[in-house]
């Protein structure tokens, strides 16, 4: 005998029983820049470890493309102006993009008012480049940690 623990379960299209969901968070340099500014494109080996993106965003499209997934991806404004063929390729491949920061900055660590300095810049960029409002926010941080509000939208 089967124990049913909930009385009414979600109806999942097609006989399924659960949804998954996969992110992939797009920080690629962003966290060299936002740590070391004056110094982080002189930093050879940190900046080659961290541009993963470059080899992995085409590949994780195309297997998608091969499987008919689609997929959020969570994206700090800042590499989006820096990388805009990243940007085309998650577009064109029907995706959304979601914000993720402005330069991958910690918000749990950030002022209400230091946060807001972040939050407009982004949302602006990433409808420039995207030519659509933000599909939604991924914090760059665990949200909570530090005691003070994580502002959203």
């Amino acid at each position: 005998m089967t124990l049913k623990l909930i009385d009414n379960p979600v109806p999942w299209p097609d006989g399924a029983r659960c949804a998954v969901a996969i992110t992939f968070d797009i920080d690629t340099d962003s966290i060299l820049h936002l740590d070391f500014p004056d110094k982080a494109e002189n930093m050879l080996s940190a900046n080659s470890f961290l541009k993963y993106d470059e080899v992995a965003i085409p590949r994780i499209l195309k297997v998608y493309a091969h499987y008919g997934i689609k997929q959020t991806f969570f994206y700090p404004a800042w590499c989006m102006e820096r990388y805009p063929h990243l940007v085309d390729a998650i577009l064109e491949g029907g995706h959304e993009i979601a914000a993720h920061g402005y330069l991958h900055e910690n918000p749990n660590d950030e002022s209400r008012d230091r946060q807001e300095y972040w939050l407009h810049p982004q949302v602006h960029r990433i409808k420039r480049v995207t030519a659509q409002d933000p599909r939604g926010r991924g914090g760059p941080a665990a949200p909570g940690r530090g005691g003070g509000v994580v502002l959203c939208f």
